[in-house]
């Protein structure tokens, strides 16, 4: 009997990772890797920053010192708005040489330091159960250095633009975004699951929205933020 695709049983929106229409690269195929399907996300409106497509239809990141307009916003609400999932129609992301994942949110360096949103990353074989990538806050109160922040997404600027900088988006040196790779999943019989069956899904969740168990309270949030800004995500099919 043939396996049912995950994506198939939940009926989502889907949108393609490809240059604007104007683009001089607008023939050219998909970015390969590019998660294109939005299964869940109850922040979307389908109306400015709120349209979750905006977070499928490529990266378009502003470089180091300005953020980027092309981004689908989450809040800090989890009952209402603090995270998404993507997955990708082309099938399950597998553990393989060097990072599996790339994610791009909206970080950016200004004279007193960098603003950003760190995001908590978690993935899935099935959409229901959740593994997260190990992460841990340092500090006891917010801080922007980005050091203090380990194993979370939203700390490094986008400079991969899918049309005017189309780098390859595991290059961190020339992409920039934060990469992981699987085999730093913790070692759990969920997590062996996901190495097994491979990640169909991705869920981002502002940080700002979660527990931190070292300090048994919210992650700290930079004053003026008001949840992550999601670009895209990139799965290594290869």
């Amino acid at each position: 009997m043939v396996q049912p695709h995950p994506i198939i049983l939940l009926g989502l929106m889907l949108t393609a990772c490809t240059p604007e229409s104007d683009s001089p690269r607008a023939d050219e195929p998909l970015f390969p890797g590019c998660a294109d399907v939005v299964v869940d996300a109850p922040g979307h409106t389908g109306e400015g920053f709120h349209d979750a497509t905006l977070a499928t239809n490529g990266v378009r990141g502003k470089g180091t010192t300005q953020g980027g307009t092309d981004v689908f916003s989450l809040g800090l609400d989890l009952e209402t708005d603090a995270w998404m999932v993507l997955a990708w129609s082309s099938g399950a992301v597998f553990d393989g040489p060097g990072p599996d994942l790339a994610v791009f949110e909206n970080p950016f360096d200004h004279i007193s330091g960098r603003f950003f949103d760190p995001v908590v990353v978690e993935v899935s074989a099935d959409g229901e159960t959740w593994v997260a990538f190990e992460h841990n806050y340092a500090g006891d109160r917010w801080t922007s250095d980005p050091s203090q922040w380990t194993g979370f997404a939203g700390l490094t600027p986008v400079l991969l633009n899918e049309d005017t900088n189309p780098v390859d988006p595991f290059d961190s040196e020339v992409a920039g975004g934060d990469a992981f790779d699987l085999a730093d999943l913790p070692s759990t019989p969920e997590a062996d699951d996901v190495l097994a069956q491979g990640v169909w899904f991705v869920r981002l969740t502002s940080a700002g929205a979660l527990i931190d168990p070292a300090a048994d309270d919210l992650y700290p949030n930079d004053p003026i933020a008001n949840g992550a800004d999601i670009d895209g995500v990139y799965g290594r099919f290869e």
